[in-house]
């Protein structure tokens, strides 16, 4: 199975500066979020913003979140405004599933804090590209 991510992204948005950045992308119907360094809350709020506008960017979507590059502190209060933005998770049984994709175990905290703001989704936690993509694709 060759891995989507590779995939020319059919549409991404970015955001951020030298210090992080946030880009999401939709190839072949997954979505990624790939977050490296330490992104602005006002980005993280800014792309998500634009990617809903466009229209491609469902509530309901299988979803894979590169945190593997991401250092620095979490913006609770940019996660919290994006929560809010649309219904996350709502629509099919099993649709909306959440692949995240850590360097080690302390990142386990912080990815349940996360998930406590979108109960509606599914979700699991990989060290490994490959493994949450095979996970993500068993729901197609």
């Amino acid at each position: 199975m060759s891995e989507p991510a590779a995939q020319t992204a059919q549409v991404s948005i970015s955001a951020g500066s030298a210090r992080g950045r946030i880009l999401l992308r939709l190839v072949d119907g997954l979505f990624f979020v790939d977050v490296v360094g330490e992104p602005s809350g006002p980005d993280m709020v800014d792309c998500f913003r634009r990617a809903l506008a466009t229209g491609w960017l469902k509530p309901c979507m299988r979803t894979m979140v590169d945190l593997t590059g991401f250092s620095g502190s979490v913006d609770w209060r940019a996660i919290d405004t994006i929560a809010r933005m649309a219904p996350w998770g709502r629509g099919r049984p099993g649709e909306a599933r959440v692949a995240y994709i850590v360097r080690n175990q302390p990142f386990f905290l912080l990815i349940k804090a996360a998930w406590a703001r979108f109960p509606l989704a599914q979700y699991r936690i990989f060290f490994s590209r490959q493994e949450a993509l095979s996970w993500l694709e068993a729901s197609r």
